[in-house]
């Protein structure tokens, strides 16, 4: 990864640690590699709680903003059942950044300790 890494934020619905889809011990290791994740100083991972405030993003689908240095190259990634687009027009990054800070916001902090910091007393 280098010197500098990519920036890595996920904010994850807490309905998605309880979706059952594999068996217990594959989702063991899944929450166990995104805590070893979770670790990385260039990792931030967010758990959305059942009990956080409406869902805040407007948008009722999953999503992932790639932003980039070069502001031409910002993307949006939409997921769909029907058709998964890119969106890159600076209207659509606006929102979908918007909606990424709105979401953070609401969501449970990552834990000092994975961040490096003292664990508060």
């Amino acid at each position: 990864m280098g010197d500098a890494p990519p920036i890595y934020h996920a904010v994850i619905h807490e309905a998605a640690l309880h979706m059952q889809f594999v068996g217990a011990e594959v989702m063991r290791r899944q929450i166990e590699h995104l805590v070893e994740m979770a670790r990385h100083p260039h990792v931030r991972i967010q758990i959305l709680p059942f009990a956080a405030p409406a869902y805040p993003a407007r948008f009722g689908t999953p999503f992932v903003y790639f932003e980039s240095p070069v502001p031409a190259l910002g993307t949006v990634y939409v997921e769909h059942p029907v058709s998964s687009p890119f969106l890159s027009d600076q209207e659509h990054l606006t929102r979908f950044a918007e909606a990424l800070d709105r979401l953070s916001t609401v969501a449970l902090p990552p834990p000092a300790e994975y961040r490096g910091a003292a664990p508060s007393a």
